[in-house]
């Protein structure tokens, strides 16, 4: 009998133990998600800011967001071709729109448009930039 207790004592004490790792899993991979709004592309030939046209960033509204794109030395970057993905990683889906970016403003500046979060929670923007053939990409992660 007390070796059935003593099992059942040691299976209790290892689900709680699970349970409190995953937790503190959790908690520390949110913790890390860069929600920065400034990046460095992946190989390291610009830096690109994304700005909301207005906030708050409501759920299930379309917004605009500008994207500053400069080179390395902080020069304006011109002509460049932006192509957009992303979505909710861990909930399997991207967008519920086709985000574009439609053009370069006067300011030097870029267009993101059409882009819409369909629920709260870890969102993904991955920008594919090329410029004269070179072409680089940055991933932007937010909390929304």
């Amino acid at each position: 009998m007390q070796q059935i207790v003593r099992n059942h004592l040691i299976r209790r004490i290892f689900s709680i133990y699970a349970v409190l790792m995953s937790l503190l899993l959790n908690s520390a991979l949110a913790e890390n998600t860069d929600s920065a709004v400034t990046q460095v592309t992946q190989s390291q030939n610009y830096v690109v800011t994304l700005t909301p046209v207005s906030t708050p960033v409501e759920v299930g509204e379309i917004h605009g967001w500008t994207l500053t794109l400069q080179n390395r030395e902080g020069e304006t970057v011109n002509g460049a071709v932006i192509k957009v993905r992303g979505g909710m990683p861990h909930h399997g889906h991207g967008f519920p729109t086709h985000p574009v970016v439609s053009g370069q403003l006067e300011s030097g500046d870029y267009l993101l448009e059409g882009l819409k979060f369909s629920m709260k929670g870890a969102w993904v923007i991955e920008l594919n930039i090329s410029v004269d053939g070179t072409s680089d990409k940055v991933r932007f992660n937010l909390d929304i």
